[in-house]
Order: structure tokens, then C-alpha cells, then sequence
């Protein structure tokens, strides 16, 4: 080889060298930004919780929320499942499963969002996907899920939408997963 030949070949080699770190730093500055947002949507996600929690613990904000549920059911405004329950059960009572209803769908959208950006394991996914399912199957969470899936993001609606088809072509299950007592039959 000449010695033009190794240079010209010294060249392409480091040219490559070059484009190949380039490469790498977009990877990482790539890696880095997706990192950034989900740490952002979790941040916004414990912010909420924060809220939900807030309410728990506050008596005012809790009567204020029972109250609000009074109100709609009196204007005829709740779907049957949440109105025969403020009816059977109390407004307060409503009012509780509620903000854990919200309090729960926050957490398990993030997780969801976390799933998504490649965070979090199939396993733990699958895991967290059943107890939602599990939450959607009691009528009442359900009912305020039906009543404002606009709240989440389109993906989670998305998951959510599928989540009820399943549970309408399942057999009745409670929050648990358990099936209804049978009656033996004569």
C-alpha cells in the first residue's frame, strides 16, 4: 500500500469514528429527552395524588365534593349505578370511592404512560393491566369512568375502552377478579 492509500484510508476510518460517536450522542441525548418526560409525567402524576389525598383528609373539601354529588343526582345528571349509590349508600360514601377511583386511574395511567415509553417491564405491565381490569369491573368506577374518559390520555382511553369490552364479554366479576356466589340450583 502507498502511502496516499493509507491515508485516504486513515480518513474514512476516521470519518466513520466520527458519525458513529454522532450517532451515539443523538442516542443518548434521545434517551435523556424520553427519560425527562416521563420523569415530568410522573412528577404530574404524584402532584394529582397529592390532590386526591388532599381531599381524603380535608372534611370541607370531602362535604364539598358529597355535596356536588347530591346536586347531580337531584338534577337527574349520574349515571344509574352512581345515583342508586348516593341514594343507597350516601353522597360522603360516593364521595370516597370516588377520589380513590381518581387517585387509582391516576396511578395506573402513569403506569401506562411508563409501559409505553419503554420504562417498565411486560410482566409488571401485565400485572398492573389486570388490576385495572379489576377496577374498571366494579360498576361503579366504572360509571365514572364512562362518565368522563376525556380526563385521561387517548392511549389510556384506548387501553380502558378494551379493558370494558373484555369485562362485557366475561362473566360478572367483582373488583377482585371473584365470580358471584352461585346458588345451587334444584
Amino acid at each position: 500500500m502507498n502511502k496516499s492509500t493509507w491515508k485516504d484510508t486513515a480518513e474514512i476510518v476516521g470519518i466513520a469514528a466520527i458519525v458513529a460517536s454522532l450517532i451515539f450522542v443523538g442516542l443518548q441525548m434521545r434517551q435523556s429527552h424520553e427519560i425527562a418526560i416521563a420523569d415530568q409525567y410522573q412528577n404530574r402524576a404524584d402532584a394529582a395524588l397529592e390532590f386526591y389525598l388532599a381531599q381524603f383528609q380535608s372534611d370541607q373539601m370531602l362535604t364539598q365534593r358529597a355535596s356536588q354529588l347530591s346536586a347531580a343526582a337531584e338534577a337527574g345528571r349520574l349515571s344509574g349505578p352512581i345515583a342508586d349509590a348516593v341514594e343507597k349508600e350516601g353522597p360522603e360514601h360516593v364521595a370516597l370511592i370516588y377520589l380513590r377511583f381518581r387517585a387509582n386511574m391516576t396511578i395506573f395511567d402513569n403506569y401506562h404512560f411508563q409501559y409505553e415509553e419503554g420504562f417498565l417491564r411486560d410482566k409488571a405491565w401485565e400485572a398492573f393491566r389486570y388490576r385495572l381490569k379489576g377496577i374498571l369491573a366494579d360498576e361503579i368506577r366504572a360509571a365514572f369512568y364512562t362518565a368522563n374518559p376525556s380526563g385521561f390520555r387517548e392511549s389510556f382511553q384506548e387501553l380502558c375502552g378494551e379493558l370494558l369490552q373484555e369485562l362485557d364479554n366475561e362473566p360478572n366479576q367483582n373488583e377482585f377478579g371473584l365470580l358471584p356466589e352461585q346458588t345451587p340450583s334444584n
